[in-house]
C-alpha cells in the first residue's frame, strides 16, 4: 500500500501587502480617536525600508541599532523634518503567518504599547512611512513605522510690538524680549503656549494658529493683545 507523505509548509506573508495594510489599519485607529490620517511619504517610506532590511539582516531591535537616530535616517533620505518618530517591532511563529495576520500582530503589539501608541496617536504628526522585512534563516520579521511632519508644515506666527516700550512673552516656556516697533517671526513644529507679559501682574496666554499676526499694542501699563488670522491681514 502506497505511502502518503504530507509536507507542511510555515506560511509566508507578503511584507509589501502588510505593510500597506499596516497603514491601512492605523489610519483607522486614529480616525477612531477622531485624529486625521496620515499620508505616506517615500522619503519616510525609504527610510523605513532600510532601517527594517538592517534589522532583519542583523536580527537586532533598537531604534539606534545602526548608529543613527531616527531623524538622522530620514534626512539621510532628504526629508526635512520637524518631528519624527518611530515604531519598530519583531515577530515570529513557528506555522508563520498570513499578510493580515501579521499586519494586525503588529498594529496590536504597538496599541498595547503606551510608548507606540503614543507615536500612533500622535495629533501633529501628518505623514507616514511603513516597511516590513524578513530574515529568511531565521522566518523573524521585523517592522518599521515612521511618522513625520515635514519643515513646510510648521505652525508659523509673528508677535510684534507696537508700543513704544520693550516688551517680553514667552513661548511654551522660553522667554524673549521684544524691542519697541519690532516683528519677530516663529516656526514651530507642534502647537506652542505663548504667554504675553502685559505688567508686572498681568499675563495673556494662548496657542496662535498658522500665520497668526499678534499685536502687542497699548502704553505702559495698558497693555493689551490683538490677534489676527492671515486671512484678516
Amino acid at each position: 500500500m502506497p505511502i502518503l507523505f504530507v509536507a507542511l509548509f510555515a506560511a509566508e506573508a507578503d511584507v509589501n501587502r502588510a505593510a500597506r495594510l499596516i497603514i491601512r489599519q492605523t489610519n483607522e485607529y486614529r480616525e477612531q480617536q477622531q485624529l486625521t490620517p496620515l499620508k505616506r511619504n517615500r522619503q519616510l517610506q525609504e527610510a523605513a525600508q532600510h532601517f527594517a532590511e538592517y534589522l532583519a539582516r542583523e536580527e537586532k531591535l533598537d531604534h539606534e541599532a545602526d548608529g543613527k537616530t531616527p531623524s538622522e535616517r530620514a534626512e539621510e533620505q532628504r526629508y526635512e523634518c520637524c518631528i519624527v518618530l518611530e515604531n519598530i517591532a519583531s515577530q515570529f511563529r513557528d506555522r508563520g503567518f498570513e499578510s493580515s495576520e501579521l499586519a494586525i500582530s503588529l498594529v496590536e503589539a504597538w496599541k498595547s504599547s503606551e510608548h507606540h501608541r503614543e507615536n500612533l496617536l500622535d495629533a501633529d504628526v501628518t505623514e507616514t512611512g511603513m516597511a516590513v522585512a524578513q530574515n529568511k534563516e531565521t522566518g523573524r520579521y521585523y517592522a518599521v513605522q515612521m511618522f513625520g511632519r515635514p519643515k513646510s508644515q510648521r505652525i508659523e506666527f509673528t508677535i510684534s510690538n507696537d508700543t513704544k516700550l520693550e516688551v517680553t512673552y514667552e513661548v511654551d516656556g522660553r522667554e524673549y524680549s521684544l524691542p519697541a516697533r519690532v516683528t519677530r517671526t516663529h516656526g514651530e513644529c507642534r502647537p506652542a503656549k505663548v504667554t504675553v507679559h502685559l505688567d508686572d501682574e498681568r499675563r495673556e496666554s494662548f496657542t496662535p494658529k498658522t500665520d497668526e499676526r499678534i499685536a502687542i499694542t497699548g502704553k505702559e501699563g495698558e497693555f493689551s493683545v490683538e490677534r489676527r488670522s492671515g486671512e484678516q491681514e
